[in-house]
């Protein structure tokens, strides 16, 4: 299995392949042709994305995963590679493979993110503070700097969503990003940016605003640049939509008997997961131990508000596997 994982890896990770250079100033010889180079055999695509599913259930190193996605994005599948990025980013929290992750990442959003020309989804109508996508993306690229994790899978989140995103999901977008960012001092392109978006807000404290900023610059008094960041991100979001979380519970309560079975939670986006009122941590969850029956299922992401509640069965000794869509509720469900 390990041999399997290190063939494919190396085949998928290799994007950009480089050709040989020639030696300086060599010359190919008089009437010498080229070796013509050998044939590899055929890779049948779905049998090496299982095998490399095969290869992350065996090891759980999540340097599998980005191989996934590479393989996916060669074929053009961008929900499934974006997907194979959001479980990597799920289970990376400090490998060595985190940093060039993040970079290609950054890439394949470019190339899977619908474009600004996208419509706008239906929702309330746009105030002066809502966030845009490229605002948002802009937002998350510097927090990266700070935790490329998390920056990552709010980025998941972006493109799971598509060019035409609810006002409230960017908004909710950049006040994560923003989060990240206030672990960090403030700087001064930082809150220039912020100055001339918080413009479009209230204008008529742009004057004020500047001054204090270059007053800032010159005492070189962090913890005003500090404030003055904190107050121009509040205009902001003061002026912006917010999402409703909702909080309800369907009321299901487990099997009083002492049999157990197991459930495997994936949703998108991302979302924390509680069962019967306890948390059980974020997307992907893999079998969870629960007892059989009647079980409350809520899956809430904390980026967008969006929660699904439901009860679902389990059986005794068996894995119920569930995959939600939290805009739709949509749901797939099995066993195994």
């Amino acid at each position: 299995m390990h041999g399997a994982w290190m063939w494919l890896a190396t085949g998928w990770l290799a994007l950009t392949p480089q050709e040989p250079e020639a030696a300086p100033g060599s010359q190919p010889l008089v009437g010498s042709q080229p070796e013509a180079p050998a044939e590899a055999p055929p890779v049948d695509p779905v049998r090496a994305a299982q095998a490399l599913e095969d290869a992350f259930v065996a090891s759980q190193r999540p340097e599998v995963l980005l191989a996934l996605a590479a393989l996916h994005d060669a074929a053009g599948r961008c929900p499934d590679a974006v997907d194979a990025y959001r479980r990597f980013f799920a289970a990376c929290r400090d490998c060595a493979a985190l940093a060039s992750a993040a970079e290609r990442f950054e890439r394949l959003v470019a190339q899977c993110a619908p474009g600004p020309s996208a419509p706008p989804a239906p929702g309330p109508h746009p105030r002066p503070g809502d966030a845009t996508r490229e605002e948002v993306l802009a937002a998350l690229r510097r927090a990266k700097e700070v935790d490329a994790v998390a920056a990552g899978r709010l980025m998941v989140t972006l493109v799971e969503a598509g060019g035409a995103a609810q006002a409230s999901l960017l908004n909710a977008l950049r006040r994560e990003a923003w989060q990240l960012h206030l672990q960090q001092p403030a700087r001064g392109p930082e809150l220039l940016a912020l100055l001339e978006r918080a413009r479009t807000v209230a204008p008529e404290r742009h004057e004020a605003w500047l001054g204090r900023i270059m007053f800032a610059e010159k005492e070189g008094d962090q913890d005003k640049r500090d404030a003055l960041r904190r107050e121009l991100m509040d205009a902001l979001a003061g002026s912006a939509q917010v999402p409703v979380r909702d909080a309800t519970r369907a009321g299901c309560e487990p099997n009083p008997d002492r049999e157990w079975g197991f459930i495997t939670v994936n949703t998108t986006p991302w979302s924390e997961i509680y069962l019967n009122g306890q948390p059980r941590g974020t997307t992907p969850v893999a079998k969870v131990s629960v007892l059989a029956g009647c079980v409350t299922l809520k899956a809430l992401s904390p980026v967008t508000g969006q929660a699904v509640v439901k009860n679902v069965v389990v059986r005794p000794n068996q894995n119920l596997i569930l995959r939600i869509d939290l805009g739709s509720g949509a749901e797939r469900q099995s066993y195994d």
